[in-house]
């Protein structure tokens, strides 16, 4: 179990490997691009450069991307639905060139209520976005010529990362809260034949298909007892019976300022907030998610609040807290 968090670009990616490296982070997780805007531009020689000397200064180092707030995959407003869809395959397309291991992504709303619906509209969006960031993809590489900080898939283009939806609190209309609703999305994109994971291409580079991150404290806040072993136990359960544990991909550690239930997105440090130290310290030793990678979002002045949350949580891993 790799731990990190989420870190500042700073202009530069030799930067936030070196901000990452100082804080103590084994993986990171950033923002590609602005997270306000739906705007999205391929990116320039320089970056893609500066993310070659990441990935070959620190080849182990896994980094993924943050999709923007703005993203709603899953609404009934179709206008809001298309600029989600073009502003995701462009952020997909991003990654791709930049060789990022995945993108983690909020999966939107349901207003009408109507979660079968939400899934199926979430499901045929995300297929969308796939060709669209494919065809990105071939314009990059192609008209303008540039080459991606990443290896190639057998047709010449960047292998495609990960998608991860990432589970959500659960307040007002909000989807994509539960296992449920998460498998039933993915179930939906499976069911027409995209992520599978089963595309290999050189090197043994494959495309890494679709998986999901749950967050600490949205899942605390969604009514998932993360404080325990075995509300753990029953949390992973469920994952494996319904998605499947190898599709659990990313966790985003924090505690939470609030109560388990009250769908309230606030997060805390570790072992200062509801959820506390113990659910921590079993969620770093459980066998079954040392495969996964951890990424803190917590608030606080940089560096000091990745420092001190990233050392405890590799103690409580390592057992020497």
């Amino acid at each position: 179990m790799k731990v990190g968090a989420h870190v500042p670009v700073g202009g530069d990616y030799r930067k936030m490997l070196e901000y990452s490296l100082s804080v103590g982070c084994e993986c990171a997780q950033i923002f590609a691009k602005n997270a306000k805007q739906y705007r999205f531009s391929a990116p320039t020689p320089a970056k893609l450069d500066q993310m070659r000397y990441v990935h070959e200064t620190c080849p182990d180092f896994d980094v993924n991307s943050h999709t923007a707030y703005l993203i709603n995959l899953s609404t009934s407003k179709e206008d809001i639905r298309e600029k989600s869809i073009e502003s995701m395959a462009g952020e997909m397309a991003i990654a791709a060139m930049l060789g990022l291991t995945c993108v983690n992504t909020h999966v939107g709303n349901d207003p009408d209520g109507d979660a079968v619906a939400a899934a199926e509209r979430a499901a045929e969006a995300i297929c969308r976005l796939y060709d669209r960031a494919r065809d990105i993809l071939h314009e990059w590489c192609g008209e303008m010529g540039l080459l991606p900080a990443a290896k190639l898939c057998a047709d010449g283009l960047p292998v495609m990362p990960t998608l991860v939806l990432e589970g959500a609190a659960g307040a007002g209309r909000i989807f994509g809260v539960t296992v449920d609703e998460l498998a039933a999305i993915i179930d939906g994109v499976l069911a027409r034949g995209y992520l599978t994971g089963s595309v290999a291409g050189e090197d043994g580079a494959v495309e890494r298909g679709i998986g999901i991150c749950i967050d600490t404290c949205h899942i605390w806040a969604a009514g998932y007892d993360v404080a325990t072993e075995a509300g753990w136990n029953e949390l992973i359960g469920e994952v494996e019976e319904k998605i499947g544990l190898e599709r659990w991909l990313l966790i985003h550690a924090n505690d939470s300022k609030f109560g388990r239930g009250t769908n309230k997105d606030r997060h805390e440090w570790i072992g200062r907030g509801e959820i506390g130290l113990d659910g921590f310290a079993y969620m770093m030793t459980c066998d079954k998610l040392a495969h996964v990678n951890v990424a803190l979002e917590v608030p606080g002045e940089e560096p000091e609040k990745d420092i001190i949350n990233i050392d405890l949580l590799k103690s409580l891993r390592d057992n020497t807290r």
